[in-house]
């Protein structure tokens, strides 16, 4: 009653479960494209893509691998509320805010996340980041300048002796529309920069076709 629908893909390919990291094929398809989509990741090293069953699950596996007990995570004063779940609750982390917005609340506050992550950094061996661009709640999309700058204070800090875990919630990728606007993730600012600096790519692969 299903199969007679399905006419251009064999039975094993829809009938079957996927492997846990996903199908191979998806996987290398979405590697190329994350490099189409980022021009700045040419010559660039990245890994194979996993698949997970959301943006949710896959902040999610981030947090499992990479937060624990008692680390800091830096978000913006502004942020989705499942954050708080997903790293306090679940994981024992603790969140320290940075002001999102500069005082006419027209440009990302580049000064307060400098402060907060030099602050974090003097007193830990790792610090960790989400940059969720374009942003959830408010939409806001770094500059080319704004994104320059966060990748260079995160690389200095790194430089100086700190781990840097930079988890880049790209959820909403591709909704940037000023001329302004960076048009690629962040992460492509971040990975193989250095080696106390790791950058994750965190996709909503649904969104972004949408």
């Amino acid at each position: 009653s299903v199969t007679k629908y399905i006419k251009d893909i064999a039975p094993d390919d829809y009938l079957t479960y996927a492997p846990s990291f996903g199908l191979l094929a998806l996987r290398n398809k979405w590697k190329t494209e994350i490099y189409r989509k980022n021009p700045s990741l040419k010559n660039k090293e990245i890994s194979l893509p996993i698949v997970t069953s959301g943006i949710t699950h896959g902040v999610s596996t981030f947090s499992d691998m990479w937060v624990d007990p008692d680390d800091v995570i830096v978000l913006p004063d502004m942020m989705w509320g499942n954050y708080n779940m997903t790293f306090c609750v679940r994981n024992n982390a603790s969140i320290v805010h940075f002001k999102a917005f500069d005082d006419k609340l027209t440009r990302f506050n580049i000064d307060s996340f400098e402060q907060v992550v030099r602050d974090l950094a003097k007193k830990n061996d790792k610090i960790i980041t989400i940059l969720n661009f374009p942003h959830n709640p408010c939409g806001y999309s770094l500059s080319v300048a704004e994104a320059q700058r966060v990748a260079e204070i995160l690389i200095d800090i790194a430089q100086q002796g700190t781990n840097v875990v930079a988890a880049c919630d790209d959820a909403y990728f591709g909704l940037c529309f000023e001329e302004e606007t960076y048009k690629e993730s962040i992460f492509s600012l971040l990975a193989g920069t250095n080696k106390r600096l790791v950058a994750v790519k965190l996709d909503g692969a649904t969104k972004e076709e949408y």
